[in-house]
């Protein structure tokens, strides 16, 4: 299906192949064929999986923007996130292998940015993000490379400098590790999340409406992080940073009963 031509997904209204591998993948997804994802998976699987993240968008093929050719696309790229939803954390190295994580990150700014920017607070942003926030994570938690791999993509080299800097002028010691509620190097705000950038689209998301999506994002975050909550709260700010840190039982909310 992915070889025949002209070159899948095509754009002809006939040409229904896209939609026939997004109900394969469905259809895996049912059936949980996603547990069979994993370091040692045969070749012939994971060369599928890789193959359908690194579809081209339009203007990478003939440098136009074909919106049903994206669409399907986006679509084929949803389906195969949602059956890595049942990987195992070492299928990660495939895909790292097969230089398909940069494709899961652009998976992953597109659907940032279409809930952020449009501000989808239904069922369908929850679909769109969670899936790929909980992947990215269960990966990079396993991963080192990958773990750095995504955290260079949301804190790129240049704004590390900047937030490095910024975190270099707070008053007061900084301690890392563990949240001290009374270090006075705490900040309410992120040192550095502009709204226009990827990284601080992600934090607006930990205020989120949808419960899934806040805790998802934060999970990812605290990975990028290295389970230091400190660093978090430089990253998200206080106020976004304590549901989490509460979780895990390093800060307490105030009682408002």
């Amino acid at each position: 299906v992915i070889d025949a031509q002209p070159i899948f997904p095509g754009d002809d209204p006939e040409d229904k192949r896209s939609e026939l591998v997004v109900e394969i993948l469905n259809a895996f997804y049912a059936l949980r064929i996603g547990r069979d994802l994993k370091e040692d998976s045969h070749l012939n699987l994971i060369n599928f999986v890789s193959r359908i993240l690194q579809l081209p968008s339009s203007s990478k093929i003939d440098g136009d923007i074909d919106s049903t050719i994206d669409m399907r696309t986006s679509q084929c790229k949803r389906a195969t996130v949602t059956l890595l939803m049942d990987s195992d954390a070492s299928f990660g190295t495939c895909l790292l292998e097969a230089d398909a994580i940069k494709d899961l990150l652009e998976v992953f700014a597109q659907q940032v940015n279409d809930v952020v920017d449009n501000t989808r607070v239904d069922s369908g942003a929850t679909a769109a993000l969670v899936p790929i926030l909980v992947v990215l994570n269960k990966y990079a938690v396993a991963n080192l490379a990958i773990r750095r791999q995504v955290h260079q993509f949301i804190f790129p080299s240049e704004a590390e400098e900047v937030y490095q800097q910024k975190v270099r002028q707070l008053p007061g010691p900084s301690t890392s590790g563990s949240y001290n509620p009374n270090n006075t190097n705490l900040n309410m705000s992120p040192l550095d999340a502009p709204n226009d950038t990827l990284r601080g689209k992600i934090v607006r998301l930990l205020s989120w409406m949808e419960a899934y999506i806040k805790r998802c994002t934060a999970e990812l975050l605290w990975t990028l992080c290295d389970n230091d909550a400190t660093e978090y709260v430089h990253r998200v700010g206080l106020g976004n940073a304590l549901p989490l840190l509460n979780a895990k039982g390093l800060a307490s909310l105030p009682d408002t009963s």
